[in-house]
């Protein structure tokens, strides 16, 4: 990707090209106010979703997907390959299973629906590659629980997931107030051989935030590096909410014209996964919060076949990124909310 010149006057936060057809407000707007505008057919889409799938399901199948919203189970997320609760897609039937993509689909955009889908579909390359000396992978593995009663008042929420993919939304009274925690990740994060070779399920986050921090000059490098080693995994796997630490790393008003709209690419690269409506909401609640408190970390080297991982946090958001595992063949990241995940506030 190639940036145009400078403008005179620094670039404000906005969104890449892809995001024109958000028509972001020159008003913004804090908290969750944001949501009251816009979110009702979001959230009305997942609602019909999942009463469409409930309605088709056997009392067993009914048991296993349905719990009460403040379930404890509602908070359990994980990404590893382990025993879950829920109804996969493994016990639907062909037309469960339509409706059950149709509730997916309803929680990303188009290029996220894409990556969910491939990440799903790199099971069968584990599988093929382990020839069963691995845990199990299975392609059909992913689970669908719903929290409550899908339903225009009240609180309900829903969660798909499985190794290496894990969606979380709470809806209230019609309105999505949290799409956080949710978690991307491949392996192989590129596929090296066989008649998928090339393919990198995750390769525009990966890129773009090496774009951002192959474009520093070293005194800006200096401060984005914050460990000469990549950690061995993102920090808070399967915790209710993110990691509270203060965020590290070289701020956004600290960087030129250029590289700031690099960095917005690489929050664009995550956020443009979500419905426009999601991803107009944390650009609003970055834009509130105040830009230039955004933060860009960097470990280990600027090379993506070597150990390596990233963070972006602000006020409002955290992303972690990291690729270590199987000789930095195996992706790990999510995005968070400093807000709050699962729509509760982080005590202060």
């Amino acid at each position: 990707m190639n940036p145009s010149a400078p403008s005179q006057e620094s670039p404000k936060w906005r969104l890449p090209i892809s995001f024109s057809l958000l028509a972001i407000s020159s008003v913004l707007v804090a908290g969750v106010v944001w949501l009251s505008a816009w979110a009702e057919s979001s959230a009305g889409r997942m609602a019909t979703s999942a009463e469409r799938l409930l309605a088709t399901l056997e009392t067993t199948q009914k048991e296993k997907i349905s719990f009460k919203f403040d379930d404890a189970e509602r908070l359990n997320w994980h990404f590893i390959p382990r025993v879950r609760k829920g109804l996969s897609i493994k016990e639907m039937t062909p037309a469960q299973r339509s409706l059950a993509f149709g509730l997916v689909s309803s929680g990303v955009g188009a290029s996220g629906f894409q990556k969910v889908t491939t990440i799903m579909s790199l099971e069968q390359i584990l599988r093929d590659s382990e020839q069963g000396k691995g845990p199990v992978r299975d392609p059909e593995l992913y689970f669908v629980s719903i929290f409550g009663t899908p339903a225009a008042t009240g609180r309900w929420g829903w969660r798909f997931e499985g190794h290496h993919l894990s969606m979380n939304v709470t809806v209230e009274d019609g309105q999505i107030i949290s799409a956080t925690p949710i978690f991307f990740g491949a392996n192989p994060g590129e596929v090296r051989q066989g008649p998928r070779q090339g393919l990198r399920a995750l390769a525009d986050i990966e890129d773009s935030a090496l774009r951002v921090f192959q474009a520093l000059n070293p005194e800006q490098a200096k401060k984005a590096v914050v460990a000469e080693k990549a950690p061995a995994d993102i920090r808070a796997a399967n915790a209710p909410q993110a990691p509270t630490e203060a965020a590290v790393g070289i701020t956004y008003g600290e960087l030129n014209d250029d590289q700031k709209k690099m960095m917005q690419g690489l929050v664009g690269s995550f956020a443009h996964d979500m419905p426009d409506e999601v991803a107009k909401a944390w650009h609003e609640e970055i834009m509130a919060a105040g830009v230039d408190k955004v933060h860009f970390a960097w470990m280990g080297p600027a090379d993506r076949t070597q150990p390596h991982a990233f963070r972006v946090q602000g006020p409002t958001f955290l992303i972690e990124f990291n690729n270590t595992q199987n000789n930095a063949n195996h992706v790990h990241t999510a995005w968070r909310s400093m807000l709050g995940d699962f729509g509760t506030k982080i005590a202060k």
